[in-house]
């Protein structure tokens, strides 16, 4: 019986690639039978290889993406970094200039300062030199004013001594002629008392009492003492020659009644 043909229509499909196979040459032009499911998973090994390479590929366009963008940050930041540089180079080469005058100015002032140094030395060297001429003129001057003043003060002590001595004797000159004054005067009192006792002396009165001399009323009181034989009271008179009081009494009793006092000078009266 013959094969029974059929048209490739007609034929039941299939979904899937197991079993099935097609025919090929190889390399050497061999004719060789192919699994289809061997392309297919070839083919699928390759589609992920090639979808891994695509996103490698992506991944590594993204990666180089950021690479240029961060180099091109990095190139602004270096070309910025540049101008930085540049800027502060300038800036430096300016200060540098700044520096080199400044310098040049702190030579010259330590130039002007070695000269002021040197004048200055000079200045205390000279008046070191002064200082010590007017300290010797000033110690001269000193010791020959201390000598004036020793010789003075020798003077002023032997003046004062003198003064001294001459008012202690005017002193005395005045307390002996005060002494003398007040005993002239006292002298001329009493002397004056005893004139008039003298020239009033006791007497006896009406009344057979004695009657003295009151020398504050200035006339004869009555002493109510009776008056008996002899005289009881003595008389004085001054003797003009020498100034010397006399008493003239006539018994012991008015002998005993006045007391003469060696201090005052004073003659006291002492009634029995």
């Amino acid at each position: 019986m013959g094969a029974i043909r059929k048209k490739i229509s007609e034929l039941t499909p299939s979904t899937a690639f197991n079993g099935l196979w097609t025919i090929g040459v190889d390399a050497l032009n061999r004719s060789v039978r192919v699994s289809l499911q061997y392309i297919a998973d070839t083919i699928a090994s390759l589609k992920s290889g090639v979808e891994t390479a695509i996103g490698n590929a992506d991944k590594a366009a993204t990666r180089a993406n950021t690479a240029a963008q961060n180099a091109d940050k990095s190139r602004a930041a270096i070309e910025a970094n540049e101008q930085t540089r540049q800027s502060n180079e300038r800036d430096r080469l300016s200060n540098e200039q700044t520096r080199n005058g400044n310098e040049t100015t702190r030579i010259n002032n330590e130039k002007a300062r070695k000269q002021a140094e040197q004048a200055r030395a000079k200045a205390e060297s000279d008046r070191v030199t002064e200082h010590a001429t007017l300290k010797k003129n000033a110690e001269d001057a000193t010791k020959a004013a201390n000598d004036a003043a020793n010789s003075v003060d020798a003077s002023k002590k032997a003046a004062a001594e003198a003064t001294k001595a001459a008012n202690d004797a005017a002193t005395n000159a005045n307390n002996a002629a005060t002494t003398a004054n007040n005993s002239a005067k006292e002298a001329d009192k009493q002397a004056g008392r005893a004139k008039e006792q003298a020239n009033n002396p006791p007497k006896m009165g009406e009344n057979g009492n004695w009657w003295r001399w009151d020398e504050t009323a200035k006339k004869y009181v009555d002493t109510g003492v009776l008056a008996k034989g002899g005289v009881l009271y003595p008389s004085f008179i001054v003797d003009e020659s020498d100034m010397h009081l006399i008493m003239y009494y006539q018994d012991q009793i008015a002998e005993n009644q006045f007391v003469l006092d060696n201090e005052t000078g004073h003659l006291k009266f002492i009634y029995q």
